[in-house]
């Protein structure tokens, strides 16, 4: 097994844990790992893995090529351990020949070797950031005067206009405490009964589907030997109930502690602080923010673009769903967003002009536009919300027309039912990722199962959470769960 010496690897053992390393020594025994770097981020020179623990391995890189180049004998005079050596004996030796040595250097097998080592996507790297596919003449400047752009033009036409309604609409937030109250359901048509018994049968089937679903109700962390609990609609709202009547913590800290968290996570995977510096000649990231009137997703969603633009590093638009705005928790999340520096776009059409005129395309879209405690479906049996239902599909149908963008979903990509994962809309949210209020919702294992490899990740946000919340008898099996710790959010597998 000497081929494999120099490989490096991460090894996954039979109990969780998974450690790095460079091949030392490869028997049938086990391994020898110099290098090491163990999952919670301790270090050490060399570790032995048995045979026996072993689950998995991964080969992360190949062996490095060794060049031979040929022996030449030390001087008689001078003893391998240079270091006592007279200084005046060292002065009377040849000069070196750094023209001979730099012969030798074969750089042609060196950049080879690096260039297929190299596994770095393309749109990855640092100067593939804040760059839009187009044509440039051979005497025309690649990014001129690039942070100069349409964002500081002060123009109400593409944003910052005044939220006033094209058509009537209704907010959205209340559909679920107000359908059925003063809804004027169409006649009775025999074949509108039969359609609807037949949606409700379809409803109830894929809930005691997803009853019935053997998998676990949970996740397991990345890189840590940890497993997080995941949560059904219910208990989120119990959870937050006992926050605000037991522990002081209303909606406006859950919603300062949710954007302030997330924040640091995007901020991230936006290109951290190698990309995000002012003395940066590309302007900053755009993010695009598709926000609901409701206090769980559209003040949250607000807050996080908040944290995002405040220092001036990464631009943020947000499009409301509804012009209609009522929730107080929104519009006081609004105001504090438009001071820190961010935009508002009045729909579809004035998001793409302004888009059009900068010079940074959108890299990432947060999807704010239902959360966990509303249903898209309800847009169906009420005729007074058609303008509502059209705006949303349109939204969802601009962000699935996106290409090598993030889309993170919050609790829940839009389109998708909260309690049994299933979609029941006509359009859903092709979400990458999903930002979880605390707990992850049981359903997203339906929705990755849609999603497929479009979802590639989970995060759990920490939205300030006391722990004494879980000795109600509902949420007593949430409290041996370490979920929060030293960090404002943990990434989990899906």
């Amino acid at each position: 097994m000497s081929q494999f010496v120099g490989f490096g690897v991460q090894v996954e053992l039979k109990d969780g844990k998974r450690i790095q390393g460079r091949i030392a020594k490869a028997t049938a025994k086990g391994l020898t790992l110099n290098d090491v770097v163990f999952g919670d981020g301790g270090t050490s020179q060399a570790f032995k893995v048995r045979a026996s623990r072993l689950k998995d391995l991964k080969v992360l890189s190949v062996a490095r090529k060794k060049h031979h180049s040929p022996k030449v004998s030390a001087p008689a005079s001078q003893g391998q351990d240079w270091q006592n050596d007279d200084v005046n004996k060292l002065k009377q030796q040849e000069d070196f020949d750094f023209q001979g040595n730099l012969k030798m250097f074969n750089k042609k097998d060196v950049f080879a070797q690096l260039k297929q080592q190299d596994d770095v996507q393309p749109q990855q790297r640092l100067v593939s950031h804040n760059k839009k596919s187009e044509n440039i003449a051979n005497d025309q400047l690649v990014i001129p005067n690039a942070k100069e752009d349409a964002w500081d033009m002060d123009d109400e036409h593409y944003y910052d206009a005044p939220l006033l309604p094209v058509t009537k609409s209704i907010n959205i937030t209340h559909l679920l405490h107000s359908k059925g109250e003063g809804d004027q359901e169409p006649e009775d048509d025999e074949d509108d009964d039969e359609d609807e018994e037949s949606e409700e049968e379809k409803v109830i089937a894929k809930i005691k589907q997803a009853l019935r679903s053997d998998r676990p109700a949970l996740l397991r962390a990345k890189d840590i030997n940890l497993q997080v609990l995941m949560a059904n609609p219910v208990q989120l709202l119990e959870m937050e109930r006992v926050c605000a009547e037991q522990y002081g913590i209303h909606a406006p800290i859950v919603v300062e502690n949710f954007g302030n968290n997330a924040s640091f996570l995007l901020k991230q995977k936006l290109g951290g602080r190698i990309r995000l510096r002012l003395d940066n000649m590309n302007p900053g990231p755009l993010v695009v923010i598709m926000a609901s009137d409701s206090y769980r997703s559209g003040a949250r969603a607000l807050s996080l673009g908040r944290h995002l633009c405040q220092t001036g590093h990464v631009r943020v638009i947000v499009v409301f769903i509804s012009q209609d705005l009522q929730d107080h928790h929104v519009l006081q999340q609004m105001d504090l967003f438009r001071r820190s520096g961010g935009k508002i776009v009045n729909g579809i059409t004035q998001l793409e002009s302004l888009v059009d005129k900068l010079n940074t395309p959108v890299e990432c879209v947060i999807d704010a536009i239902q959360g966990f405690d509303c249903n898209l479906s309800d847009l169906y049996y009420n005729e007074a919300l058609k303008p509502l239902e059209n705006r949303v599909r349109s939204l969802i149908q601009w962000c699935n027309s996106l290409h090598n963008v993030q889309i993170w979903s919050l609790d829940i990509p839009a389109g998708f039912d909260s309690t049994t994962g299933t979609q029941n809309f006509d359009y859903a949210v092709r979400a990458t990722g999903v930002l979880s209020s605390g707990w992850p919702l049981a359903a997203l294992h339906a929705v990755k199962d849609q999603l497929k490899d479009q979802l590639a990740e989970v995060v759990a946000i920490d939205v300030g959470t006391p722990q004494g919340v879980y000795a109600q008898a509902s949420l007593r099996k949430f409290q041996s769960y370490d979920i929060f710790v030293t960090e404002g959010s943990l990434s989990l597998d899906i």
